[in-house]
């Protein structure tokens, strides 16, 4: 993906990626790549930047991605109502997040560029949702 970025849109994605072998199963990896993605693909029009860091990390039974650019960042509270003034791909991240007990946190500000970090748990045989099916 970090190379079609960069190949379509000229924008650079710096990976620094921690090999995580195992430890997610088919659902948190599909949701951490989208949330990813989603990320991405919003830095390229919207961030004003020429290039964004990626960070693949795993920390206490959870695998972290954090998203940074040094754009032009946006008015953010954490907790505001993410689909208001657009923010309609942060709510489906959170959404994402949420569905394999992840999370999702925003840091933006004008002029200071934005950070996402979605975390997400490692497996869990003993994780189970409302109605006791294996995620």
């Amino acid at each position: 993906m970090f190379r079609d970025v960069e190949d379509v849109y000229g924008f650079r994605i710096d990976g620094e990626l921690e090999r995580v072998e195992d430890e997610l199963d088919a659902g948190a990896t599909l949701t951490l790549y989208r949330i990813v993605r989603e990320a991405v693909t919003n830095a390229v029009p919207l961030s004003g930047a020429g290039e964004a860091v990626v960070t693949l990390r795993t920390a206490k039974g959870r695998v972290s991605a954090t998203i940074r650019d040094e754009g032009r960042g946006f008015e953010w509270t954490e907790g505001e109502a993410m689909d208001s003034d657009g923010h309609i791909g942060l709510t489906g991240m959170h959404e994402r997040a949420a569905h394999v007990g992840g999370t999702v946190a925003v840091r933006s500000a004008p002029g200071e560029g934005t950070t996402i970090q979605a975390s997400v748990p490692v497996n869990n045989p003993d994780w189970t949702d409302e109605r006791g099916n294996e995620r």
